[in-house]
């Protein structure tokens, strides 16, 4: 569609998953031949995308003027189950599956919404540094790093107590962040610094205050 802005993979059902913003819809693409199997019409312009490796559920971030959530799709039927409340322009959505978690990084609120993906319950609301953009959870540890573009950090979110445990300092405008969870690094693409900041989260995790810049 137009203006693809994320992408998600289920590795399982070998299906990618493509957030198309300028079309307001998810594109569901065979990992196999790479072909277009099937088109997902979400409500919003949508952003961040992430997929439950156990339930195959999506989740789909809408940010825009009119509407801010993130809406739950079957992708086997290409039903929306359910639309739930988020802070102001979410472009970021990220899954703890082990823990049936769901965050949402609101980049106008500068917030992280915290919901229950069972019940689709939002339990908390976290504020964190100017401008998060992206997030991503430790699934050993389930602490949630949140990149703030506008101010050049990334937030360390306690999952089980929803604090902000720590504040790493990155290079300019972090925009992206991911974790390898074989090694407990975190990742983040700053890009206005051209660099890639990187983070030893067992470091974070052995300190009682967490990582401080």
């Amino acid at each position: 569609g137009k203006a693809p802005w994320d992408i998600a993979i289920d590795s399982e059902v070998n299906r990618v998953y493509v957030t198309n913003s300028g079309s307001d819809s998810v594109s569901v693409i065979d990992g196999g031949d790479s072909s277009v199997v099937a088109s997902i019409t979400i409500d919003g312009t949508p952003r961040g995308v992430a997929v439950d490796p156990n339930t195959h559920l999506l989740y789909v971030t809408s940010a825009d003027k009119r509407i801010d959530i993130v809406s739950v799709v079957d992708p086997s039927s290409g039903e929306i189950l359910n639309t739930i409340p988020t802070g102001e322009a979410p472009w970021d959505v990220a899954v703890d599956p082990g823990r049936g978690m769901i965050y949402t990084a609101d980049s106008e609120d500068e917030t992280v919404t915290v919901i229950d993906g069972t019940t689709g319950e939002v339990l908390d609301t976290v504020t964190v540094g100017l401008g998060p953009v992206s997030l991503a959870v430790d699934l050993e540890s389930g602490w949630v790093y949140v990149a703030n573009s506008f101010e050049d950090t990334v937030s360390v979110i306690d999952g089980e107590t929803r604090d902000v445990v720590g504040t790493l300092c990155t290079g300019g405008r972090p925009w992206d962040i991911d974790i390898n969870p074989r090694t407990g690094r975190t990742y983040v693409a700053n890009t206005g610094g051209n660099s890639v900041s990187v983070f030893d989260n067992a470091s974070a995790h052995d300190s009682a205050g967490g990582p401080e810049c």
